[in-house]
């Protein structure tokens, strides 16, 4: 029972975690995570503005225990507290209970607000504004003027469609506008942040977190010009496709100022981020050669990513080639730096031929890589000093080869499938590799598997959770929970 504690307790500590972070940015639409402030910051923000800048709060009665939908969705119930008004937050429909109490409220000058509660919600939202301090915290709740006019507040009829067009026009500048901002701030989250909302995004209906953790690693890699971590960035935008697919399959998965933008913007955007990281270079490592590997790699994944019509994409080709020609004349190169030149001189001059859709070039692929794998294995046995480096590396490999094992059904059956998944994220597990005892933990889990066998899976998934993976932690808290 005392281990049954623990699991909820990090499950808990992940929940509350990743709420953090989807807090970070305006734009996205979860709700806003309450947090204690030093008691002197409570004061200054809830301090009421000076008179002249509100209005008299005449008819009030008129907004008292009521809800009202203010912008973004958010529920407001106004209320007295000492003579004056204010109001009580709820960031999520759904919620019983509010995110924040007691709000200050300013009313703008001869606001009529008789007619208010009888407005349509859409309406409200423009009325009633939640502004927030520099700590994320409702400071105000602002009701906008407005005057009777036909029943209705001055402004709110129904207008033209030229009005219409008008007003889309200036909210979408306004947005843009907030966006532009919020993309200069450095937000300074620890690398574990965005690996954990990866995670999650990883399983089925998880997009929302993945698209979430690549719009952080996005204003990461804008405000630090990281080498490493735009070559992160780049790697795990191309796991989903070239640019071309991302802007109209998973636009979600690009910056909100470049969400919607034309191929070139978009194009024009990561070749500025590739320049820069490229320009600093020489801040990775004072090792030349270990240099000259990162700028193979940065270039790599930038390559994946362009599309196939993309007028530079030949040029880097040719580039990478000179890379690993140069790489080969280094006579001590690290050996774990070797094996990984190998993998990518693969994946550049042949793999690029193949199609991972059709089950030949699936089995073609694994049966090149699994040898690549198989060597950095040995290698790390004759290799103490590297043998971390390597062992993680042919961990890596044998786990993408039990993942392709999945591709091969169609022709080869489930059941042949589903030996080859067990048999190479078996050797990627016994090489350290966290995510591959994670898989191991799914598939005997599955009733669809002839070797199900829950025992083993709840072993596999302590075993990945142990090593710091977040969706074994999930698994085995809903295996506690379903005894």
């Amino acid at each position: 029972m005392k281990n049954n504690y623990k699991r909820i307790d990090k499950i808990i500590a992940y929940v509350v975690l990743l709420g953090l972070f989807l807090q970070s940015c305006g734009t996205f639409s979860n709700q806003i995570v309450p947090r204690t402030d030093q008691a002197n910051e409570k004061e200054k923000v809830y301090s009421m503005p000076p008179q002249k800048d509100v209005a008299s709060l005449v008819d009030q009665e008129f907004l008292v225990d009521q809800e009202f939908t203010a912008a973004k969705g958010y529920l407001v119930t106004f209320h007295e507290q000492n003579g004056k008004l204010a109001a009580d937050v709820k960031t999520d429909v759904s919620q019983q209970e509010p995110n924040y109490t007691n709000v200050p409220v300013a009313i703008s000058k001869d606001t009529n607000l008789s007619a208010l509660s009888g407005l349509e919600t859409t309406i409200q939202q423009r009325r009633i504004q939640v502004e927030r301090s520099s700590t994320g915290r409702p400071s105000r709740i602002v009701v906008a003027r407005g005057g009777l006019k036909g029943g209705m507040l001055e402004g709110d009829e129904t207008p033209t469609s030229k009005g219409k067009e008008q007003e889309k026009e200036q909210q979408k500048e306004q947005e843009k506008k907030q966006e532009e901002e919020q993309a200069k701030e450095a937000i300074n989250l620890p690398p574990t942040a965005f690996q954990i909302l990866w995670q999650i995004g990883q399983t089925i209906g998880g997009e929302t977190y993945r698209d979430r953790s690549l719009q952080l690693l996005a204003k990461e890699v804008a405000t630090k010009e990281d080498v490493k971590l735009t070559c992160r960035y780049f790697k795990k935008l191309a796991s989903l496709g070239t640019i071309d697919k991302l802007i109209t399959q998973v636009p979600k998965a690009l910056p909100v100022t470049y969400q919607g933008k034309e191929l070139a913007e978009v194009e024009t955007y990561l070749d500025g981020l590739y320049k820069s990281a490229l320009s600093h270079i020489e801040e990775v490592t004072n090792n030349s050669d270990e240099r000259a590997f990162t700028k193979l790699k940065l270039t790599y994944h930038y390559y994946r990513l362009l599309a196939p019509s993309s007028s530079i994409r030949e040029g880097l080709c040719r580039e990478m080639q000179d890379m690993l020609d140069e790489l080969d004349l280094v006579t001590n190169l690290k050996i774990h730096l070797s094996a990984r030149k190998k993998y990518i001189r693969y994946l550049l001059e042949e793999a690029s031929e193949l199609d991972l859709s059709k089950d030949d070039h699936i089995k073609q692929y694994i049966q090149e890589v699994e040898e690549i794998a198989h060597d950095t294995k040995k290698e790390a046995k004759n290799n103490p000093q590297e043998a971390k480096e390597l062992r993680n590396f042919a961990g890596k490999l044998y786990c993408t080869l039990g993942d392709l094992s999945k591709r091969i059904i169609a022709v080869s059956g489930r059941e042949k499938s589903e030996d080859y998944q067990l048999s190479y994220y078996g050797r990627a597990k016994k090489l350290g590799n966290q995510v591959a005892s994670y898989h191991l933990g799914a598939l005997y889990e599955s009733p669809l598997v002839k070797q199900a066998n829950l025992r083993k899976a709840r072993d596999y998934y302590v075993e990945s959770a142990n090593r710091g993976y977040c969706l074994a932690e999930y698994k085995l808290a809903l295996l506690d929970e379903a005894k």
